[in-house]
């Protein structure tokens, strides 16, 4: 096996930089096609991909990154390139992505949309029916101001607790009320402060049926997890010309050249890169004379 293009050092942590194959990556959440036909224009428009997909180096289980790789896979790439982390590091953690809900139309218009799907409901206090979702006695539940509602249902697996998730996301949608994504504690945090109607806790993942999911060719519904890495590279500006040819010598060729002529800068967390803040240290790749 080729040695990687770049490697960098994070303290016990090494991220790998390289290429890898379409064809051997294995994604575990589906994208929103709105959000690839976004990405597609845009890498399009530029001519090149900038950041690497995040991947499990033994797998090739992609961490994050989904959107991207399935806008390159889509624009005819061949390649795709990826940063390989040992995912079994305890350096890596997983946590999840609570629904929020805004534009309840009344109170009683969440009971309604869970009653539709034929699961049973019991009433219950906020802390009661979060804690029953991370006993793993329950799929899923609603958070309101005042309470909650434990969904209960027959046993089903991670992934089709997920799937309940989405439908019940999907519902709420139809009824006009607004679905976004927040971690657990600014899900929660806007839900006190009365700034969202109320919240969808989701079950949580773990990282072997993250691989065991995607080893199958199966998918968690989208923002199903939410991968805490500590630190990421950026900037690599990879033209599109080189990632759809098929000829890996010259490719390889190609990429040791354009990365001889970068330099690596580390920058702390709450650094802004591009116009966005990072919570995680950030390896920039820049041009030598930059």
């Amino acid at each position: 096996m080729a040695a990687p293009l770049v490697t960098i050092h994070h303290r016990d942590l090494r991220f790998d930089i390289d290429i890898a194959n379409t064809n051997a990556i294995r994604p575990h959440e589906e994208a929103l096609p709105s959000l690839v036909d976004k990405m597609m224009k845009r890498i399009h428009n530029d001519g090149y991909v900038k950041h690497p997909v995040i991947v499990d180096k033994k797998t090739l289980v992609i961490l994050d990154g989904t959107h991207r790789f399935v806008a390159l896979k889509r624009l005819g790439c061949k390649w795709v390139p990826v940063c390989l982390v040992n995912y079994k590091s305890p350096q890596i953690h997983l946590s999840s992505w609570y629904r929020t809900i805004s534009d309840l139309k009344t109170e009683n218009q969440l009971p309604t949309i869970l009653k539709s799907f034929r699961v049973g409901i019991t009433k219950t206090t906020q802390k009661a029916a979060e804690s029953a979702v991370g006993s793993k006695l329950v799929p899923t539940s609603i958070l309101t101001s005042q309470s909650g509602f434990i969904v209960n249902s027959k046993p089903m697996d991670i992934r089709r607790q997920y799937d309940l998730v989405k439908r019940i996301e999907e519902a709420t949608r139809k009824a006009g009320a607004t679905i976004e994504y927040a971690t657990p504690e600014d899900a929660k945090h806007a839900l006190n402060n009365g700034t969202i109607d109320a919240v969808i806790v989701v079950p949580q993942i773990d990282k072997k049926s993250v691989i065991t999911v995607a080893s199958k060719k199966q998918f968690f519904a989208r923002k199903a997890t939410r991968h805490i890495i500590p630190a990421r590279p950026l900037n690599l500006f990879i033209p599109l010309e080189i990632l759809r040819n098929r000829n890996l010598t010259v490719i390889r060729a190609k990429l040791k050249e354009l990365f001889r002529k970068k330099h690596l800068k580390h920058l702390p967390p709450g650094s802004t890169v591009g116009g966005r803040s990072y919570e995680e240290d950030v390896y920039v790749f820049g041009d030598m004379q930059s």
